[in-house]
């Protein structure tokens, strides 16, 4: 394709990454994700390698290679009685884990008690524990923002992912960290998103919202999924039923039309460096 044909049909394309975050959280959010994936209904999700239902996640991911997958970097263990340790030996990572055992519930803590050292070490073995896995993620992003707490924690969230040389979300990154992985991530999504609180009928009508005010580009929005059952509600508590409404609202004919209608093309992170124009 000539570069200018190439660029006049990008800058007409409206292209969405709907990505189901927290993969690995717990059978719910696997089995929730993995329906969504099957249906269509997202184009990306990520892992969570220190949580404990990982390793059903990474199997399913590892005999599912046509899906687009990343590293969800995760530094907290945030739920009041489901909690998990970080993937590194404790001894090499003690500012990750909190007087419980576990990781800190927030990223306020981690910033208060890791270092940049440790939070490197931790990322490295949670990359590692993935590929062990057999799972060739496409990409990298960061549970709760925690990478965004410290610059230190942001360098080596960089580093690592052009060491291993993996595509890494930096939305709100700054321009040297953006410089640092643009060869890794030639165009950088904008996130959007719709409200989290409301009735089913509100958020949706705000999905649709959201996906008619679209203008040509490059999107990202993020998901949280899980069903309705027994197990992600002793999780989460109350609030369980926002999860499982994110499933029921992006797999809604309605809004599937919505996304035909606009001609709205659903990508992966992988799909990324073919959306960029050519370097000069």
């Amino acid at each position: 394709m000539r570069r200018d044909v190439f660029k006049a049909k990008n800058k007409r394309q409206i292209n969405l990454i709907i990505h189901a975050d927290d993969i690995g959280m717990c059978h719910s959010a696997n089995k929730a994700s993995e329906e969504a994936y099957e249906k269509g209904v997202v184009s990306s999700g990520s892992l969570m390698a220190p949580a404990p239902w990982f390793m059903d996640a990474a199997t399913y991911f590892r005999s599912h290679p046509e899906f687009d997958v990343g590293i969800h970097v995760t530094l907290t263990s945030e739920w009041k009685l489901y909690r998990w340790p970080p993937v590194a030996p404790r001894d090499k990572v003690p500012g990750l884990v909190s007087g419980d055992g576990f990781m800190y519930r927030t990223s306020e803590e981690v910033a208060k008690h890791a270092s940049g050292r440790e939070v490197e070490a931790e990322i490295r073995f949670q990359i590692e524990r993935v590929l062990e896995f057999g799972v060739k993620p496409t990409h990298m992003d960061t549970h709760m923002g925690t990478v965004h707490y410290r610059p230190e924690y942001l360098e080596a969230y960089a580093d690592l992912a052009v060491e291993y040389g993996i595509p890494v979300m930096v939305h709100n990154s700054s321009p040297e960290i953006r410089r640092k992985v643009s060869h890794l991530v030639p165009v950088v999504p904008q996130y959007v998103g719709y409200p989290a609180q409301g009735s089913l009928d509100e958020r949706k009508a705000a999905a649709l919202k959201m996906l008619g005010g679209l203008k040509p580009g490059v999107y990202e929005t993020i998901l949280h999924l899980g069903g309705d059952d027994d197990e992600i509600r002793a999780i989460i508590g109350d609030d369980t039923h926002f999860r499982h409404e994110e499933y029921l609202i992006f797999s809604n004919p309605e809004v599937r039309q919505a996304i035909k209608d606009r001609e709205i093309r659903l990508v992966g992170w992988r799909d990324l460096k073919h959306l960029a124009p050519p370097q000069n």
